[in-house]
């Protein structure tokens, strides 16, 4: 009879998880979503803390976007001339972009922190892991314009 007990609270229990997340709205961390302004943004895990001790190679690249381009900005491999691969970015939850008229990219804050034609650097970023394609995008995850994002 007690596993009967004790199985009977466990699914009390997951039902009573699941109906809170539900209610809640939370997205999972990690989740892709499409804000207001077209970009796409992952849900961070504020159960994990960025480890600044865990810098890799990383990488940098350029802003470039366009308002009527549905992926509104994205990255220009700055150091792989001639060719310069567009490399798809899904940016913090709350980041947002504007056109003024160039893309201006903020964060969460409302705070400007990258602006068309800038150099953008991904310390902590291993892109061999993701293709930087819209199918397969890098996420912006880590230490990222100096502030802890993680994934």
């Amino acid at each position: 009879m007690a596993i009967v007990e004790r199985m009977r609270r466990l699914a009390t229990l997951a039902v009573t998880v699941l109906l809170a997340i539900s209610a809640t709205g939370c997205q999972q961390p990690g989740t892709i979503s499409t804000g207001p302004d077209g970009l796409r943004t992952f849900a961070t895990n504020p159960n994990v803390i960025c480890n600044a001790d865990a810098y890799l190679p990383g990488f940098s690249a350029v802003l470039a976007g366009d308002a009527d381009d549905p992926e509104r900005v994205w990255l220009v491999g700055a150091n792989v001339a001639p060719y310069k691969p567009r490399i798809s970015v899904v940016w913090p939850q709350g980041f947002h972009v504007r056109f003024e008229p160039d893309a201006v990219l903020y964060n969460e804050k409302d705070v400007p922190v990258a602006r068309q034609g800038e150099t953008v650097t991904f310390p902590q970023a291993n892109n061999s892991k993701q293709a930087g394609t819209y199918a397969d995008p890098y996420l912006a995850h880590g230490v990222v314009f100096d502030r802890c994002y993680p994934a």
